[in-house]
């Protein structure tokens, strides 16, 4: 199957999360950031690989730089699964 989100369903963290409703929750490091509107789009480097939008002040607050080490979440609600093939 091939899994879909939008890079505004994304949480990021700088610690593991307790656990809690999102369930999907997995490691990754920032590989780059961008303006995006009134948005900041943070490339995360990670299997799978993610894109997370966050406001410049979450961006802030996290310390969001290149090599910054952080953890997805994402709640299964927010998943599209489609067919492969």
């Amino acid at each position: 199957v091939h899994v879909a989100l939008r890079p505004s369903a994304v949480a990021l963290h700088r610690q593991p999360p307790t656990p809690g409703s999102p369930r999907n929750t997995w490691a990754g490091r920032v590989a780059g950031l961008e303006s995006v509107g009134d948005r900041v789009r943070v490339s995360v480097a990670a299997d799978p690989p993610v894109f997370a939008d966050v406001t410049p002040a979450a961006a802030a607050e996290l310390g969001l730089a290149a090599a910054a080490e952080v953890w997805v979440t994402v709640k299964a609600a927010e998943l599209a699964v489609y067919p492969a093939g």
